[in-house]
């Protein structure tokens, strides 16, 4: 047999009459809020060490960039006429956040300008305008503009390569007819 106390703000204990001693009784919650955070722990404890170990070894394989190779990198890019300007953008960002990771100057304006410095020649009249665009938006926003611009011209010119493959197959398809 047993009889439960209530004591203020402490737990329900359960008193067993027999043997006179005390069992503090939890509630479900208590329980699962318990073994949630021994889990977590645990996780974490693993994913830590994982995390570590997978380091490294990536330290042991990859080259270590100096900051100054970092921003070179960073400031010699230029986006080709032709090329990709998602993807180019999407790197470009990439290497933004590597130099600002070993304590860099470089801040999102300095991101955005030069985001408007890799704009190629051919997309010059659209420059000016991008420019004054970029002191409202921010990097996501002006990248997009610069990309539609981009996609927007090469439908209109398309790259040399393009042009002179798309002009050959229609000749060489005029020939054989």
């Amino acid at each position: 047999m047993s009889r439960r106390k209530q004591y203020g703000n402490r737990q329900n204990e359960d008193v067993d009459s027999k043997t006179n001693t005390t069992k503090t009784a939890y509630s479900h919650a208590e329980i699962v809020k318990a073994q949630k955070i021994f889990n977590k722990s645990s996780k974490n404890y693993d994913t830590c060490t994982a995390n570590d170990v997978y380091k490294s070894i990536c330290k042991i394989f990859e080259p270590e960039e100096s900051l100054e190779q970092l921003q070179t990198e960073f400031l010699s890019r230029i986006l080709i006429y032709g090329e990709n300007a998602q993807k180019f953008f999407i790197n470009l960002k990439k290497l933004f956040t590597k130099p600002q990771k070993l304590d860099s100057i470089f801040g999102e304006n300095s991101l955005k300008y030069r985001a408007l410095q890799t704009i190629p020649i051919e997309l010059k009249s659209s420059k000016l305008h991008l420019y004054q665009k970029s002191q409202y938006l921010n990097y996501d926003e002006l990248t997009k503009a610069i990309i539609k611009d981009y996609n927007d011209t090469i439908k209109l010119d398309p790259p040399a390569k393009a042009a002179s493959i798309k002009q050959a197959t229609q000749m060489e398809h005029v020939d054989n007819v």
